[in-house]
C-alpha cells in the first residue's frame, strides 16, 4: 500500500508547503504497521531533510537560522526526534524488539557544489536493531547500489536475486563506490583512490596510470551495464561486470 499526504493528518510539528511533515508521516507508518500481518516491510521518505529547509517549531531550532546551514541542522535535529517518537511507537506496539531500521540518505547537503569528493557525495548509512544486529561499523567503500543486497543479507534472504552491487559486509567483493553528478561527470571510488570521468576522457584522477585505468575500465563498465540492463529491464551481479570490459 502507498501513502501520501491526503492520507495523513498534520500535527503542526513542521509545516512544508506541498510536503506532510517528517512525524506525522512516521506515526502514521508506526499505525499502519501495527495491524500488519508479520514480516513486513515499511518504507519512508524524509521531506524535512530537502531544502527549503522553512520554520519549525522553536523547540527545534538549536542552531542559528542566519548561518549557512542553521536551516539544515535544525531541520536535521527535528527529523531526529522525529525517528526517536516513531521508535517509541514501535516499542509501545511490541514491534520493536524485531525490527530493523535501515536508514540512508540519498545525497549530501553539499550535491551539486564544488568541493571535496566526500563533500559532495558521502552519506550516512546505519542499520539499526540490537536485539538483531551485532553493533559494529563497516570499513569498506560502498555505495546506494549496494543497500538493496544488504537489506537481503541481514534479512538472511537467500533466495536467487539480481543487482549492480553487492552486500557490505560480503567481503568477498571488491569495494567500490559509483557517482554521477547530473549525468554529467562520473565518479569512481576503490578504497583510497577516485577518478572522475566525463564519459570520453578522465578529468580528476589520483592514483598511478595502471590502477587508474583499470579503474576507468571498471566505470565504463558499471556504465554500459546500468544502462544496457534498465534500458532491457533486467539486472545483473556486480561480478558479471567483465563481460562489457
Amino acid at each position: 500500500e502507498i501513502y501520501t499526504r491526503p492520507d495523513i493528518t498534520s500535527l503542526g510539528h513542521y509545516e512544508k508547503e506541498g510536503t506532510v511533515s517528517d512525524y506525522d508521516a512516521l506515526i502514521f507508518l508506526a499505525e499502519q504497521l501495527k495491524g500488519t500481518k508479520k514480516p513486513f516491510l515499511g518504507v519512508f521518505f524524509s521531506s524535512a531533510m530537502h531544502p527549503p529547509f522553512d520554520s519549525i517549531r522553536k523547540e527545534f531550532n538549536k542552531f542559528p537560522t542566519n548561518g549557512p546551514d542553521g536551516g539544515y541542522l535544525n531541520a536535521l535535529n527535528y527529523t531526529d526526534w522525529a525517528i526517536g517518537e516513531f521508535i517509541k511507537e514501535l516499542k509501545a506496539n511490541n514491534l520493536y524488539d524485531q525490527t530493523i531500521l535501515f536508514v540512508v540518505a540519498d545525497h549530501t547537503l553539499g550535491w551539486g557544489e564544488n568541493g571535496s569528493f566526500d563533500n559532495r557525495f558521502k552519506i550516512p548509512f546505519f542499520i539499526h536493531s540490537p536485539n538483531l544486529v551485532t553493533p559494529g561499523t563497516v570499513e569498506a567503500v560502498s555505495s546506494q547500489a549496494d543497500i538493496f543486497p544488504t537489506v537481503l543479507d541481514v534479512l538472511n534472504i537467500s533466495a536467487p536475486y539480481v543487482a549492480l552491487g553487492g552486500s557490505v559486509f560480503d567481503q568477498k567483493l571488491y569495494n567500490f563506490a559509483f557517482t554521477s553528478m547530473d549525468g554529467r561527470i562520473l565518479g569512481w571510488k576503490e578504497d583510497a583512490s577516485l577518478i572522475e570521468h566525463s564519459g570520453k576522457k578522465i578529468v580528476f584522477k589520483d592514483s598511478s596510470e595502471e590502477k587508474t585505468k583499470n579503474m576507468e575500465t571498471r566505470l565504463l563498465s558499471f556504465t554500459r551495464a546500468a544502462h544496457d540492463l534498465i534500458k532491457q529491464g533486467k539486472w545483473v551481479p556486480v561480478q558479471s561486470l567483465e563481460v562489457y570490459e
